[in-house]
């Protein structure tokens, strides 16, 4: 098998777990680094995040040894580490200190558009709105705001009736979905179930997988995944 071949093999062996490198390589925005039956490194072109997977501590160890730290500094500079293993790997050879942060991946596997209320009204952003976003969503630089935005990867949410903005939801660069925010004065009415549930049939309609990162200790939106039909 070449390389190719070799990194969406070791996909299969956990489609779920490992759906976002199987994702950047099947748009083909993956750099491989390195791919065996039992680990894969590689990161995403377009973002530069770095992508490493296996059980071998041995194997791990080969893998990081072998790549200069400056080529993933060169990139981003972050790693997304599939499992304990590959994070304590990580950690040893890239002291993270306090830049950890522990994420569930969860995945949409089923490829029936979720049902919507029909409440909200979505379009794309506008200098206007991508203004607002800018101004209250801070986990990710402008600089990425802009290019998503230009990408048309950030949809903003209305009030059918009243046309208020109330929210709204995207893609992280590396192609996970994101950036949900519904306004302070806006929850507690289902939009936020709404918006992920329309970015959701929208990543479907492209014919991708969708999925997200979830920080662990943020309860309220892995309930919401729950709810949706995430695993």
């Amino acid at each position: 098998m070449n390389e190719l071949t070799t990194a969406l093999a070791f996909c299969k062996t956990n489609e779920k777990l490992y759906v976002d490198m199987e994702q950047c390589i099947s748009r083909g925005d993956a750099k491989i680094l390195y791919a065996s039956e039992t680990a894969l490194f590689m990161y995403d072109i377009p973002s530069g995040i770095a992508m490493l997977a296996g059980e071998n501590e041995h194997e791990l160890e080969q893998i990081l040894s072998s790549v200069s730290p400056e080529i993933i500094k060169a990139q981003n500079g972050l790693i997304v580490s599939h499992g304990e293993t590959v994070r304590d790997a990580v950690k040893k050879y890239y002291p993270c200190k306090d830049t950890y942060t522990a994420c569930y991946q969860v995945v949409f596997t089923s490829k029936t558009p979720i049902s919507l209320s029909g409440a909200l009204r979505y379009e794309k952003t506008t200098r206007e709105t991508l203004d607002i976003i800018e101004a209250t969503y801070d986990r990710e630089s402008k600089e990425n705001l802009e290019k998503l935005s230009a990408q048309g990867k950030i949809y903003c949410a209305f009030t059918k009736d009243t046309d208020e903005f109330v929210g709204f939801i995207g893609r992280h660069p590396e192609g996970s979905m994101g950036l949900l925010l519904i306004f302070p004065e806006y929850r507690r009415h289902g939009y936020a179930e709404e918006l992920e549930g329309y970015m959701t049939n929208v990543i479907l309609s492209e014919g991708k997988v969708p999925y997200a990162h979830i920080i662990e200790d943020n309860y309220k939106s892995q309930n919401l995944q729950k709810k949706l039909g995430f695993d």
